[in-house]
């Protein structure tokens, strides 16, 4: 029933995730997880976190320590907030920053001014990134084709950035492996 449910937010993708795991399906789980992680707000995503860290833990996965993930916090904090509005932000506190250094006043005023325009800079690349990368789970474990050489092996559940996508291929990234991967080996969320 939760599926027949359109347009889909956070807590329909959480439940259809809860329905998924009582059914000991853990992929499919983890992929509703994964989708309603991305329209969750800050509180919403400690309990989803928690729950695509037992299912991790099933599969004796660890999220993949990179960038992104370090700064995801971010990304949750500033959720809510629409892109053009951090960059239009981004630009008043430049113009505030340049108009108070004119005046050669208060250095601590100053400071102020840059650390907020270092900040809101921060959140605005972290929000393009996760607005313009595409991620994926592995639905199933890679088998290589006889003709394509092998350069890594993909196993069920884990997460891999999508960089491309061609006819049935994806182009994917997992760790510091970039390969192709048979489109119906990968669920995009």
């Amino acid at each position: 029933m939760y599926q027949t449910i359109n347009p889909k937010g956070t807590a329909v993708w959480h439940n259809i995730g809860n329905c998924w795991y009582a059914l000991h399906n853990y992929v499919q789980a983890l992929i509703a997880f994964k989708r309603a992680e991305q329209y969750a707000s800050f509180k919403e995503c400690s309990v989803l976190q928690k729950n695509i860290t037992a299912i991790q833990d099933k599969f004796n996965y660890s999220t993949e320590d990179n960038l992104w993930n370090r700064w995801r916090y971010i990304r949750w904090v500033t959720f809510g907030i629409p892109l053009l509005f951090l960059q239009l932000l981004v630009l008043l506190f430049w113009f505030g920053l340049f108009w108070h250094n004119r005046k050669r006043k208060h250095f601590i005023i100053s400071i102020l001014f840059g650390c907020c325009v270092g900040l809101l800079s921060l959140a605005t690349i972290i929000q393009y990134q996760f607005r313009t990368q595409h991620f994926g789970i592995v639905l199933a474990q890679t088998t290589p084709d006889k003709q394509f050489n092998q350069i890594g092996k993909l196993c069920v559940a884990q997460e891999v950035r999508i960089n491309d996508e061609r006819k049935n291929w994806y182009k994917v990234q997992h760790q510091k492996i970039t390969g192709w991967v048979w489109a119906d080996a990968i669920e995009k969320i």
